[in-house]
């Protein structure tokens, strides 16, 4: 997703334009800039309209000219400043320091007190000199609007080296498709307030307060497990909330619901809107004004604050609701680690502290009008911590729940073959040859995970105990091969005579 369109005008165009107003014979690209000429520039690189209006208070701006409406629009926007009460400086040459300036007002750039020329210098868009050419100005402003789009999913994050900026944006990709993902997450929420002096002196009113909000402090920790397979997702997540266990499948869409061990429920039409992956915390735009801290435990830190448009994923751990409005002050860091062990980037932990201070208005706004006069201050905070792995394991269905294709293992490649937690029948028959006296012919009936059925070649070994007729309970593992790899684990009774090991091919349900 891009911020800005492309726009921009030729060298010939710019050169043309020199003070905004002056015509004649076309100037040399090598020829230096002026300053309404790179501001024409610097605002139609970033498609930012001019405003013509009103009536230009500088002698070398005429109202008339082009120049006047890109200047009183970089004037409005706080982008550049006059020279004098009536003159602008309209042919005066820009420095490169000028135009850093100048593009940092205009791109709202935090520098962390970092100078603007510096920061440009080391970003490769500027040199060293007294006043920029033509092709200079070009240059900065064309890569000015390239590193702002490689910016566009971490905005405001200019300061960031572009080997960490690309490895920033293809670490959450990196996780989002890794083929398993584990997720360990702990979200704490707390109240700290002051009681008005009236309140105070009501002990009662005090004593009730007090009671009401020492409940509202909320803790979630969750657990899960997820498989990403053939363009399909399994995730199973274990939360507990306020004392109850919550136990959450999606099985690629179906979404199933246990509570306390109550029974499952099918959620599918009440989550589907809102019901996230595991651990998604890749939203386009959700950190902006990212920075590289370095390294520590060998894994490369980031610091962050959280796109305010975002901040809901965060209140949404949070049984309170959030102000959703300006008149609540909030302060909010993300530290992001990402591990490299694997050979590409991977998300190891995401933690992100939210404080938001209360004004009256917000108070009343949530809480209402009456609640908010018993207060002088009033913060709420959170800390959301997210630790991932991503470890070969196929997440475990729940006791309980009958899934048709839920997967037993996979391949390498990600080929799986599915069992699911349920009682199925299925009866193999097949032809074996035994190294003991005889012929034996079995059948088998068994508890199987899944209702899902796989042809498969293999070598199976069945010990059963006697030498002579006897029936046996035994719990057996097969191990079948095919495109893919099945681990069942099954309860099975079967009538044989003797011990044998037998080879058989068969159709297994």
């Amino acid at each position: 997703m891009g911020w800005m369109k492309h726009t921009g005008m030729s060298l010939s165009a710019a050169a043309v334009m020199a003070g905004g107003f002056l015509a004649g014979p076309a100037v040399r690209a090598d020829a230096v800039i002026t300053k309404t000429a790179f501001v024409q520039m610097l605002l139609t690189s970033a498609s930012v309209n001019p405003d013509p209006s009103g009536k230009s208070p500088y002698v070398d701006v005429s109202t008339k000219s082009v120049a006047w409406g890109y200047v009183h629009r970089a004037l409005e926007l706080g982008v550049v400043s006059p020279d004098a009460p009536k003159r602008f400086g309209a042919n005066d040459p820009v420095s490169p320091a000028m135009a850093a300036q100048m593009a940092a007002k205009l791109y709202h750039m935090d520098l962390g007190g970092q100078s603007p020329w510096v920061w440009a210098e080391q970003q490769g868009l500027l040199r060293f000199g007294n006043s920029l050419s033509q092709i200079e100005a070009r240059a900065f402003v064309t890569g000015l609007k390239r590193l702002a789009g490689s910016l566009a999913d971490i905005p405001g994050s200019w300061t960031l080296p572009a080997d960490k900026r690309a490895e920033f944006i293809q670490a959450f990709t990196n996780s989002d498709m890794a083929p398993y993902e584990q997720l360990n997450e702990e979200y704490l929420g707390s109240i700290k307030y002051e009681l008005t002096p009236a309140v105070q002196q009501n002990a009662k009113l005090k004593a009730a307060i007090q009671q009401v909000l020492s409940e509202t402090s909320s803790a979630v920790y969750a657990a899960g497990e997820l498989m990403r397979v053939r363009g399909r997702v399994y995730d199973v997540v274990t939360e507990r909330v306020s004392g109850h266990i919550f136990q959450i499948v999606d099985d690629n869409g179906a979404v199933y619901l246990q509570k306390d061990s109550g029974g499952w429920s099918n959620v599918t039409a009440q989550v589907s809107s809102i019901l996230q992956s595991t651990g998604k915390m890749d939203v386009p735009g959700m950190f902006i004004d990212v920075r590289w801290e370095g390294q520590s435990s060998g894994l490369d830190v980031f610091q962050a604050k959280v796109n305010p448009a975002a901040l809901s994923q965060v209140d949404g751990e949070s049984a309170r609701p959030s102000s959703g409005s300006a008149s609540a002050e909030v302060q909010d860091t993300a530290t992001i680690e990402i591990e490299l062990t694997s050979g590409k980037p991977r998300i190891a932990k995401v933690q992100i502290q939210v404080r938001q201070l209360f004004s009256q208005q917000a108070l009343a706004q949530v809480f209402g009008g009456s609640f908010a006069k018993w207060f002088k201050q009033f913060e709420e905070m959170g800390s959301l911590t997210r630790s991932f792995q991503y470890q070969p394991i196929v997440p475990s269905l729940p006791q309980g729940l009958h899934v048709s294709d839920w997967p037993s293992a996979a391949t390498p490649g990600g080929n799986s073959t599915g069992n699911s937690t349920g009682n199925s029948t299925g009866n193999s028959t097949g032809n074996s040859t035994s190294n003991s006296t005889g012929n034996s012919t079995g059948n088998s009936t068994g508890n199987s995970t899944g209702n899902s059925t796989g042809n498969s070649t293999g070598n199976s070994t069945s010990n059963s105990t006697s030498n002579s007729t006897s029936n046996s309970t035994s719990n057996s593992t097969s191990n079948s091969t095919s495109n893919s790899t099945s681990n069942s684990t099954s309860n099975s009774t079967s009538n044989s005579t003797s011990n044998s090991t037998s080879n058989s091919t068969s159709n297994s349900v």
